[in-house]
């Protein structure tokens, strides 16, 4: 978290008076303790039906305790993701991929898993590696791996039809505007979808896309298989990107589900739909690293706590990791 903000909404808080407080809502709940009454908690929920959940204590271990048997417990991760990663804001090609494996390997280092951050694919978010960028990628995945490491791979619930120029040095030309699969997903019906039927169309951080619609079983099983290409092309882990949830106009589901109540829900349909692509095509044997979270998310394994500078600046270096941390951990 920084100050007010966070990837990770919870809706459950632990008193010194000895109780925990969970609204089990996936809205965008507002908490006022004790801002503008010293005696009132004031909670405010869009919502039709409301469960507020009073969990007793007095010790905060026996209310956490309580809490996760009700809302879940985290799962154990694959024993190969607890050493350390290696990974770069991007890699340009095969050769700093390389790089990175054989200085860990010379160095002693007893790394785990390399994790290749965007961009990696032809676009965003098509599943198959840009031989633009790595010019052999099935021959480094394979020596990856002969070399001990695991490959994680990032990506998000978005898909392009107009990637913004990248930012990365020498990419200018080498993504695709469009996504090889943009418009096989938006013909099936696959997307979140505007007032009028049509594909919604949100701006993020590469550009303009739209969303796959998780609430729709199709939709899931299809990009399900989108990721599966990865799987097929070596990925043992993805870094799950964004789906924070922060739909701009007018958003409609398949399910109905109004978008107020998918503020948050959202991201646990992505991240569940990606844990059974790792309990499915990597039978278990594989890692998410994810963004955002909710209750709801807590039996997944491994999560970041989000964008910060490489330094120790109390307002957004790594002592807010620190900070967001325990901030997890107590919920």
């Amino acid at each position: 978290s920084k100050g007010s903000a966070t990837y990770k909404p919870i809706p459950f808080y632990l008193s010194t008076s000895g109780y925990g407080l969970w609204v089990d809502t996936t809205a965008e709940a507002v908490f006022d303790l004790n801002a503008t009454s010293r005696e009132d908690v004031l909670l405010t929920v869009p919502a039709q039906k409301l469960r507020i959940v009073l969990i007793q204590g007095p010790e905060f271990p026996r209310i956490l305790d309580r809490f996760t048997a009700m809302a879940g417990r985290s799962m154990l991760p694959p024993y190969w993701s607890f050493a350390p990663w290696l990974g770069r804001d991007y890699h340009r090609n095969d050769s700093e991929v390389r790089e990175d494996m054989e200085k860990a390997r010379s160095l002693g280092l007893p790394t785990s898993v390399i994790l290749i951050d965007s961009p990696w694919a032809t676009g965003y978010n098509s599943y198959v590696f840009n031989p633009k960028q790595f010019r052999d990628a099935p021959g480094l995945v394979k020596d990856l791996h002969a070399a001990g490491f695991k490959l994680v791979l990032w990506h998000t619930s978005w898909i392009n039809d107009k990637t913004a120029r990248p930012h990365e040095e020498g990419f200018a030309d080498k993504i695709d505007i469009k996504s090889s699969n943009y418009d096989e997903a938006a013909a099936r019906g696959y997307f979140v979808k505007d007032k009028d039927g049509r594909p919604y169309e949100g701006t993020w951080w590469k550009g303009q896309g739209s969303l796959i619609d998780f609430t729709n079983p199709a939709a899931k099983a299809w990009w399900q298989g989108q990721v599966g290409l990865a799987v097929k092309a070596g990925a043992d882990g993805f870094k799950d990107d964004d789906a924070e949830g922060n739909f701009q106009g007018d958003a409609h589901f398949a399910d109905g589900t109004d978008p107020r109540l998918m503020r948050n829900r959202y991201a646990v349909l992505y991240n569940r739909a990606m844990e059974e692509v790792i309990q499915n095509d990597l039978h278990g044997n594989g890692i998410l690293f994810i963004r955002s979270a909710t209750v709801g998310s807590q039996n997944l394994a491994m999560l970041w706590g989000g964008d910060n500078e490489s330094n120790f600046s109390p307002e957004n270096g790594l002592p807010t990791v620190v900070t967001a941390g325990l901030g997890a951990g107590i919920s």
